[in-house]
């Protein structure tokens, strides 16, 4: 295996904490979020994951300090652990996990797909936080690993995580 460290973009619903949550329980890693993170100080302080209201909460957290999510999500970890961080959203966070030896990965998946599996987990989700910065500005940067999650199966999905592995 050659990815010690991987940060995984993809939009809301994509699938990065299921490939994160498999990474963890097949390979070991460990499973650092600040998306988990973020919905949990949402619902304690305003009682609702209302993706308008998480993308509020983070770009006021981040007007503060735009690495409190990572640093925060990282502490878990150790240096020698394997990790997978499946919330990286923004430049700058890309930036980071390059310099720091992060094997990045994208995951693809159409909207429609994508507003089901949102829609079935309760969470509201509307076209206008379809194109947050959040969820749009790294369209155009470069990846490492891409895998197309457009499957209702994840035996597809895990598939390909086994095989950029490989790779």
């Amino acid at each position: 295996m050659k990815h010690h460290r991987i940060a995984i973009y993809g939009k809301s619903g994509a699938g990065k904490s299921t490939v994160a949550q498999y990474l963890s329980s097949k390979y070991r890693y460990k499973h650092c979020t600040a998306g988990k993170l973020c919905r949990s100080l949402c619902l304690e302080l305003f009682g609702t994951e209302e993706r308008a209201v998480l993308n509020a909460f983070n770009d006021a957290v981040r007007s503060i300090d735009s690495m409190v999510w990572i640093r925060t999500a990282l502490k878990i970890a150790s240096p020698v652990d394997r990790i997978v961080f499946d919330s990286m959203r923004f430049k700058e966070d890309v930036e980071y996990f390059r310099a720091n030896d992060f094997k990045l990965w994208r995951i693809d998946c159409d909207d429609g797909i994508r507003f089901a599996r949102l829609k079935a987990r309760g969470q509201v989700f509307t076209p206008t936080d379809n194109i947050h910065p959040g969820e749009i500005s790294l369209d155009d940067s470069s990846f490492d690993i891409l895998i197309s999650n457009q499957s209702t199966d994840t035996g597809d999905l895990f598939a390909q995580v086994d095989f950029a592995l490989q790779r």
